[in-house]
């Protein structure tokens, strides 16, 4: 499992967050990216996608601490990012919000750990969705292990 602390700090002693902003509008995309930057609790690092080819890539290089789906992206390709980062060992911790437009529009919620909608959305409540989700994601992942750990051991204990 990576690291349990979302929050980082770079060489000055700056606390900061990676986010990675996925959509397929810049007129969307962009007022999310505004209340991130202009966050006073926490300085925000944000890079932004518009496919999810170069979405997978950022991910890697980038190393986001959490991923902001916008729900205009079509559903097929929410489906392909949530199965391929839930395939690779190296990105399955990071957690995604998906960014509704409103309550009424369905979408898949496969591999997605929260919904946030778009309207009064706040640099405050991405925040603490982040936090949450991470933390949420963080105990997911441990509890899976821990099963999968006592799983083995209970088919050891009935082989012998």
């Amino acid at each position: 499992m990576k690291s349990s602390r979302i929050v980082t700090e770079n060489s000055l002693g700056e606390s900061s967050i990676n986010v990675l902003l996925i959509g397929n509008n810049p007129v969307e995309l962009n007022p999310v990216h505004d209340k991130l930057k202009n966050s006073k609790s926490i300085k925000f690092i944000t890079e932004i996608s518009f496919n999810i080819s170069d979405a997978l890539m950022k991910i890697f290089q980038f190393k986001p601490n959490c991923i902001l789906v916008d729900d205009n992206l079509e559903n097929k390709n929410i489906k392909k990012l949530t199965g391929k980062m839930k395939m690779d060992e190296r990105i399955r911790h990071i957690p995604i919000t998906l960014l509704k437009s409103s309550n009424y529009k369905r979408i898949l919620s496969n591999g997605i750990m929260d919904f946030l909608l778009k309207d009064n959305l706040s640099a405050d409540k991405l925040y603490r969705s982040i936090l949450n989700v991470t933390n949420m994601r963080r105990t997911h992942l441990y509890l899976y292990k821990s099963y999968k750990r006592s799983k083995h051991k209970v088919s050891k204990l009935m082989k012998s």
